[in-house]
């Protein structure tokens, strides 16, 4: 060897350092064992990202995390084998701590990959918002019910009526449980449209007229239709004032803040012929359907919306027979 010259060691192959590192070191095992669970429980969490590549490389990583416990595993039977029981007890202990670690967070990292799913769906919705296209036989009615998804995992929307002209007016959003919409055709050529089907309390009735690109809503336990206006983004509350007018309106949410709408139109019996459609699913599904499943909530819903007839000073109504005896 020449003056001067450094004669370099040679190379330990990679295969033999990983061996060393699994099988002759105190905490190979677990570092080992622990970045591949950490490697798994990353791509859990972002896989949302790439719906169909991320959930592969979370396949693929989980492999490792089993490949990775078995050679752990291995590692302290071939630490009995040397009889090196410090090493194994200390592997052992290890062992039995990472079984509930790996539990916790497995559940942890399914939680945020939920909601980094829904903070997906939420980001997509406001670009691309599910729209249920109103149909019947003959196609397509002329409007659709808008689903914005409002919360990353809760069934949560806010949702529109949008005309073809690409008119958009905001409802009541669902802030859980109201579902699909039952969708009538009536008499009159408008339809009628009604939320929270399994949800007594948390039912909104709808009308919506095609021709003039208008949609009313009913004011709970009132009697009057309430025109929702053009540039509405959402029906924000109704209320009825039981005084000797007995005042209805609807608080809506608009751009430039909230206003004050009148319910001015009286329902009477305009809902009472209605034929049913089907449904409008968020997702933007529209089920058809035969029938009128949903007859008897209605009803019992729309009694009491004419209001009573008022007699007249003066006047006394003729008794029954039977009455005043």
């Amino acid at each position: 060897m020449k003056i001067g010259q450094v004669r370099m060691a040679p190379r330990t192959p990679v295969k033999e350092r990983f061996a060393k590192l699994m099988f002759d070191t105190d905490w190979g095992p677990l570092i080992v064992w622990g970045m591949t669970v950490l490697a798994f429980f990353a791509t859990l969490v972002l896989s949302p990202l790439l719906p169909y590549v991320g959930i592969v490389i979370a396949g693929v990583v989980l492999v490792a995390v089993v490949v990775a416990t078995l050679l752990a595993v291995a590692a302290f039977f071939n630490a009995l084998r040397r009889r090196m029981w410090m090493r194994a007890f200390g592997q052992f202990l290890l062992g039995i701590i990472a079984v509930p670690v790996f539990v916790v967070g497995f559940l942890f990292s399914a939680f945020a990959s939920a909601i980094v799913a829904g903070a997906v769906a939420c980001a997509v919705d406001a670009v691309f918002p599910d729209r249920a296209s109103v149909k019947d036989d003959s196609g397509s009615l002329g409007f659709k019910v808008e689903f914005k998804r409002a919360h990353p995992f809760l069934a949560e929307y806010h949702r529109a009526i949008r005309f073809p002209s690409g008119k958009r007016i905001g409802i009541g959003m669902d802030t859980g449980g109201a579902g699909p919409f039952a969708v009538y055709r009536l008499e009159s050529g408008e339809y009628y449209l009604v939320d929270g089907l399994d949800f007594d309390a948390n039912r909104d009735h709808y009308r919506v007229n095609v021709s003039n690109e208008t949609v009313e809503i009913k004011v709970k336990n009132g009697t009057k239709w309430a025109m929702i206006p053009n540039g509405a983004t959402a029906v924000v509350g109704a209320s009825v004032w039981n005084d000797s007018t007995q005042h209805e309106e609807i608080s809506v949410a608009t751009r430039k803040g909230e206003i004050s709408v009148p319910a001015s139109t009286p329902i009477g019996d305009s809902l009472t012929s209605r034929t049913y459609l089907g449904l409008a699913c968020p997702g933007g599904r529209f089920e058809k359907g035969t029938g009128d499943p949903y007859a008897e909530k209605l009803d019992k819903d729309l009694e009491g919306t004419s209001p009573p007839e008022i007699m007249p000073p003066g006047n006394v109504a003729p008794l029954q027979p039977g009455e005043g005896e």
